[in-house]
């Protein structure tokens, strides 16, 4: 459980912009965000050797694994985090959530059999799907395909994508 849960959400709702100005009205909150906080880099260390930036992880595991000894001494304070998560969940879920609503356009590339890092269609959430022509071949043998979506009268934007509000500058 990172601080950032609680905190974030409150400000955000509150209007409140650091933490020493949350702890005057959820010092109790702040306080365990803190402890949650010191708990999840106390077991950083014992796996993964530090706090930050772990030196202790490789792929499919570790390089070394702590002895049993070495988890009983955190074990007490595991408890604790888990059940102060919870708590800490339970109380952001109590904040008051406004309805908001973005129009967001999503694109994504595409490509049916491969990974689609050069070539395949862009498709978007609102149903456009187009076909990428590689427009040329760069000196490094890499490819490039050139869309400009930002104009209402762009010959490269797809009907379904032009004179819709919000594309002009």
């Amino acid at each position: 459980m990172r601080f950032s849960l609680p905190l974030v959400r409150t400000l955000s709702l509150a209007g409140i912009w650091d933490a020493i100005r949350m702890a005057k009205d959820y010092l109790d909150i702040v306080k365990q965000a803190l402890r949650l906080k010191k708990v999840g880099n106390e077991l950083m260390i014992l796996l993964g050797g530090r706090e930050i930036h772990p030196i202790n992880v490789r792929v499919g595991g570790f390089y070394s694994v702590p002895k049993k000894k070495d988890f009983a001494k955190i074990c007490e304070q595991l408890k604790w985090a888990r059940d102060a998560a919870y708590e800490t969940v339970r109380w952001t879920a109590r904040l008051p959530f406004p309805d908001f609503r973005q129009d967001y356009e999503f694109v994504s590339l595409r490509h049916a059999e491969e990974y689609p890092l050069i070539d395949g269609r862009l498709l978007f959430n609102i149903g456009v799907d187009i076909a990428v022509q590689n427009r040329f071949r760069s000196a490094r043998g890499s490819f490039h395909a050139s869309f400009n979506f930002n104009s209402d009268t762009s010959a490269c934007a797809p009907p379904a994508l032009r004179s819709r509000p919000g594309r002009g500058r």
